[in-house]
């Protein structure tokens, strides 16, 4: 393994949260278009108050790529005050170059963030070295600990050797993978074993086998509409208290439910809606609205949503 070491300005001291439980946050809308940094702070608030000890805002479920500067900016404010050091917040800085990444980090920090979350550029395809060296140069520039984040939709995989160079960094310190694949969990467990490295689970069917394999926690969509048996998940497993773990992950594979709804499949809108939804149909705030201005959804979408809560308990639970 290549050893890494940091040629740039001095680094900074590690987060103050290493966590384990972290909500993969939607962005709240007023209107379609229009982001509501009032309702992300109660949000923030809930959910970090429910369990959730991370909060990963701006990425996909955040609907990252349709938020402009002045919106990051304000939701990533809302979320670090309503998260008010309970939780981690972890931001997405993805873009199209290392220049860009390097200056969303920079306003992460300023707006009261713990981490930066990188992914591989958009659009462009780089080799494994290309992204070492991409992921590197952030490291070394930003204000911020930096987070991996691994996804299938990327154009660029990280493959498993690339993040055992990466953990070596010492401004690089977890990373979310989201593959659905558990060999490749155990591979890259393998791989940065030893480093001051956590591995987190993207993937909600996935999380008790990795925790198993050795992962350190998850990353979760579902844990913004259901931060308390995701708790309860973690915490049980780490007791040793199998049962009770057994039975949190089903009650979140239940939820996973939302997934498979046929809508999900025409738009990554559809998906964040189905999570928006819920957290309407959950009290947690006012309005479902799309950074898409045109987006629509049906009745018969948003009633199969409903019927999903109710089979799993989440809605009765929350009445």
């Amino acid at each position: 393994m290549t050893q890494i070491s940091p040629s740039g300005p001095p680094l900074p001291f590690p987060a103050p949260h290493s966590p384990d439980v972290v909500a993969a946050m939607v962005t709240p809308c007023k209107e379609p278009g229009e982001v509501d940094p009032s309702a992300m702070r109660r949000l923030a608030e809930l959910v970090s108050s429910q369990g959730c000890d991370g909060l990963f805002v701006l990425g996909s479920t955040g609907e990252m790529i349709l938020l402009d500067e002045s919106d990051r900016r304000a939701i990533v404010t809302a979320a670090a005050e309503g998260a008010a050091g309970a939780a981690a917040v972890m931001v997405g800085v993805g873009g199209y170059g290392v220049k860009q990444a390097i200056r969303f980090a920079r306003f992460a920090q300023q707006d009261g963030a713990d981490y930066a979350i990188a992914m591989a550029p958009f659009f462009q395809r780089l080799s494994q070295a290309e992204l070492l060296g991409y992921f590197v140069e952030l490291a070394e520039q930003s204000p911020l600990p930096i987070g991996i984040y691994h996804h299938l939709r990327m154009t660029t995989s990280v493959d498993v050797e690339t993040f055992g160079e990466l953990a070596s960094h010492p401004n690089i310190l977890l990373c979310k993978d989201t593959s659905n694949d558990l060999n490749r969990m155990r591979q890259l467990l393998a791989a940065t074993e030893g480093q001051n490295f956590r591995v987190l689970q993207g993937i909600e069917m996935l999380i008790l086998d990795s925790l198993n394999a050795g992962a350190h926690g998850c990353v979760s969509a579902l844990a913004g509409i259901a931060p308390q048996w995701h708790r309860t998940l973690i915490d049980s497993f780490k007791s040793g208290n199998t049962e009770n773990a057994q039975a949190s992950h089903a009650q979140i594979a239940e939820l996973t439910q939302l997934f498979q709804i046929p809508e999900i499949r025409i738009s990554l809108a559809h998906q964040v809606h189905a999570l928006k939804h819920s957290a309407k149909s959950l009290g947690l705030f006012e309005r479902s609205a799309s950074m898409l201005t045109k987006f629509q959804a049906t009745r018969e979408f948003e009633q199969a949503i409903e019927n999903i809560l109710l089979q799993s308990g989440l809605l009765t639970l929350a009445k």
